[in-house]
């Protein structure tokens, strides 16, 4: 097999990002395939979208405060897994009219996961559904998210009309089979997303893990709702009081770093967090790739959703409709702003049951990139 196959997907020092690009890359690779990701990255596309103080807060932030608290240590393991474990293309393009100016030549082109196609991330960048590419080119997309419920009406057109060019589409949950079905008039795949190609050994083996003598409860926090991030922090406080061990914590601000009594990996690279992953015991997440990872490893699993917001202005569709799949109802919490919290010790869990359903969506997954890239 000598194709040579360039996957296009979202850059930048953010866990699921990275891992998903990685795991979707490696996967290839060890198939036989010459695939690498294009080296591309708009740095305007998020700065174009700030006003002018909301650009000099996060400069402050992210080139002063974040240097002065942590130094560069998590952006350079960030840097140093990717090259380790990440194939890039040679090229490199920092906007998006330089890559449809140099369109990188491949056999094949593939979109690839994490939520790509969410307009409010990618904004109005249409590359991610392969504008660049040759029209004679074959393109696929590989769970492919568009992070939300809906697309808004004023974005439809365009999507249809770059959705239209592909020669095969699979999505990675079933609200991006109702856009898509919606847009085009048939639904199309749904496949596990990337991190889920690789089992727990895999991981294992790319992070070189190694167990943690100690018992912890880990907590991957994604800030934005006030409500679930506080229950994440009741459920664990719960769950420590009741098994006597510590709780970890993912994805808090860096200033966590000073506070008293609180065990915060601020620094934590991607292979830190795999890692850490894979030796807790417990974990309670708001996250998609948290929430991933930790089915895939068969831990024991809170996701807190706000049962006050309906699913247009919820984040948390992604992760409903992955556990609702794989048959892990019993992981969703529902929590609200009457601040009652369910006591989860109770809850049990039927791992066999699941990992063959993860097991045979993994197999379905396969065999719809391969006959995507072969076909």
């Amino acid at each position: 097999m000598s194709d040579k196959i360039g996957i296009i997907t979202i850059q930048g020092d953010n866990y699921g990002a990275t891992l998903q690009a990685v795991a979707l890359n490696s996967f290839l690779n060890s198939k036989g395939f010459n695939a690498e990701n294009l080296d591309y990255n708009d740095i305007n596309r998020v700065k174009n979208s700030l006003s002018f103080k909301q650009k000099i807060i996060n400069d402050l932030w992210t080139k002063v405060a974040v240097k002065l608290i942590i130094g560069n240590k998590k952006k350079e393991k960030f840097e140093a897994f990717r090259k380790e474990n990440l194939k890039f293309s040679k090229g490199q393009w920092r906007s998006k009219e330089a890559l449809s100016a140099d369109c990188p030549e491949y056999d094949i082109y593939i979109s690839g996961s994490d939520q790509i196609w969410n307009p409010d991330v990618m904004r109005d960048d249409y590359n991610y559904l392969l504008a660049f590419a040759p029209d004679s080119a074959k393109k696929i997309a590989y769970a492919s998210s568009f992070g939300k419920s809906k697309l808004p009406d004023n974005k439809k057109d365009t999507y249809k009309k770059y959705l239209l060019r592909f020669n095969s589409i699979a999505v990675r949950e079933k609200s991006g089979k109702d856009i898509v079905n919606d847009l085009l008039g048939y639904e199309p795949e749904q496949v596990v997303d990337p991190t889920l190609l690789l089992n727990a050994e895999d991981w294992s083996k790319i992070t070189k893990y190694k167990p943690s003598e100690e018992k912890y409860i880990l907590c991957y926090y994604m800030p934005g709702d006030n409500i679930v991030c506080g229950a994440i922090k009741k459920i664990a406080e719960d769950l420590s009081k009741k098994t006597g061990y510590k709780v970890v914590n993912l994805g808090l601000k860096e200033y966590y770093k000073f506070k008293s009594g609180m065990d915060c990996r601020v620094d934590a690279g991607p292979a830190d967090f795999v890692n850490l992953f894979l030796g807790a015991e417990y974990v309670v997440t708001n996250s998609f790739h948290g929430t991933a990872f930790s089915t895939n490893f068969n831990k024991k699993v809170y996701v807190p959703i706000n049962k006050d917001l309906d699913n247009t202005k919820a984040r948390h569709i992604r992760m409903v409709d992955y556990l609702k799949t794989i048959g892990m109802d019993n992981s969703i919490i529902p929590v609200g702003a009457d601040g009652v919290i369910p006591d989860v010790s109770t809850i049990e869990f039927d791992y066999d049951k699941v990992n063959a359903n993860i097991q045979n969506m993994r197999k379905a997954s396969v065999e719809y990139l391969l006959n995507a890239i072969n076909g």
